[in-house]
């Protein structure tokens, strides 16, 4: 909206401009990427607490199915399924693969249904504690890690998604 209202001899509207990072009160997150192997890739994320205090930040590593089974291609809904350091991906047309991940406060799954991408958003801020599926099974995961951070410190956390369901992280 702010743009509109900019002419173009104006500068655009930035995220700085937002007053956002006023007292550096924000995280970085950092997310790395790398292939282990035709059939492995390795994640780290690595948060860092950029203000003046300490504080807490939920991270949430997710991984799902895009919701192609209710447009009507194919008649067989994928699936996630947990145990408390991986989660396997089942699906009829691809090889079942495994997220592996150092232990969690907890893991999360919900159906990935166009009412209910927010579910997370739901579990975690409004503690509508039915916005998530009871048991570990679902088309939608996350791994939810709930870290303190004191004034620049940092988190890693590392997760692999390979075929295999052994993995040494």
């Amino acid at each position: 909206e702010e743009n509109k209202k900019r002419t173009t001899k104006e500068m655009e509207y930035e995220l700085l401009d937002t007053g956002i990072f006023e007292g550096d009160r924000y995280y970085d997150i950092t997310l790395e990427y790398a292939k282990g192997g035709p059939d492995e890739i390795w994640i780290r994320a690595t948060v860092v607490n950029r203000g003046p205090e300490e504080k807490t930040v939920h991270l949430l590593p997710t991984l799902w199915f895009r919701n192609t089974w209710a447009w009507g291609y194919g008649i067989h809904k994928p699936i996630l399924e947990g145990e408390k350091s991986w989660i396997k991906t089942e699906h009829t047309d691809l090889d079942s693969y495994y997220l592996h991940f150092d232990t969690p406060a907890e893991t999360l799954f919900t159906e990935n249904e166009t009412d209910l991408k927010d579910a997370f958003h739901r579990y975690l801020i409004q503690k509508d504690k039915m916005a998530v599926n009871t048991h570990p099974r679902g088309t939608k995961a996350a791994v939810h890690y709930v870290v303190t951070l004191k004034p620049g410190e940092s988190k890693t956390v590392v997760l692999c998604l390979k075929l295999d369901q052994n993995v040494q992280l």
